[in-house]
């Protein structure tokens, strides 16, 4: 690695460690300490080289990394589709909740991969049938952990909110340990879904496409 290229990993890894103490003491709610705390691990070559290893090893993964496979979300045609259909729910999401959209312009196999997680996070939230509240991204968290076990941006948001959580809402500690096993137990029944081409699915009614993916929410 060259100076210049170590020079600014070491910059963007000391900015999302200063992120991590900012979303923990000041605001759990600020989204760009969270975009911040979701690129700390990035910063870390083992980090990196183990998330993309595990991800490729899977053939259907391996495929949709190298056709470099879009994940598209149009919100004006979610609009129109049956009020019961995945795609209308997604829509549904998106008028309260704006669309994590965080892009990574490298055009390596590790960025692809990250832009489809983050691409495919609001998907996710449709999926466990959750809001955004902070408990409620305990179970998203909870089922990336399981889903993709390398990447560790959720599983680090978890961590810091917990810590948040027990110096300004201890009471509500428990809930968010509750809904973050919560989504590993969903995680662990349901299907693998990184490959899944989501476009297919959006005019399907929401509880058929939990059902073949096998995500049992009871």
């Amino acid at each position: 690695m060259g100076l210049i290229k170590k020079t600014k990993v070491l910059f963007k890894r000391k900015v999302s460690q200063l992120a991590v103490v900012y979303y923990i003491f000041i605001s759990v709610q600020n989204k760009y300490a969270t975009v911040l705390l979701y690129k700390l691990t990035h910063s870390y070559p083992i980090c990196r080289k183990l998330h993309l290893a595990d991800v490729l090893s899977d053939k259907e993964n391996h495929h949709i990394v190298k056709q470099r496979v879009p994940v598209n979300i149009n919100l004006k045609k979610l609009k129109h589709l049956p009020e019961d259909s995945f795609g209308y729910q997604l829509y549904l999401h998106a008028q309260t909740t704006p669309l994590f959209n965080h892009h990574n312009r490298d055009k390596n196999d590790y960025a692809y991969i990250i832009n489809r997680l983050v691409a495919t996070h609001d998907i996710y939230h449709v999926l466990l049938d959750v809001d955004t509240t902070f408990h409620s991204e305990a179970r998203i968290a909870g089922f990336s952990s399981i889903q993709h076990p390398y990447y560790l941006s959720p599983v680090i948001n978890v961590c810091a909110g917990l810590i948040w959580c027990s110096l300004n809402h201890p009471q509500r500690v428990a809930q968010v340990i509750d809904e973050f096993v919560k989504g590993r137990t969903i995680g662990k029944a349901s299907k693998k879904v990184f490959h899944i081409d989501w476009e297919n699915l959006y005019e399907e009614k929401a509880e058929t496409v939990r059902a073949d993916l096998q995500i049992n929410l009871e």
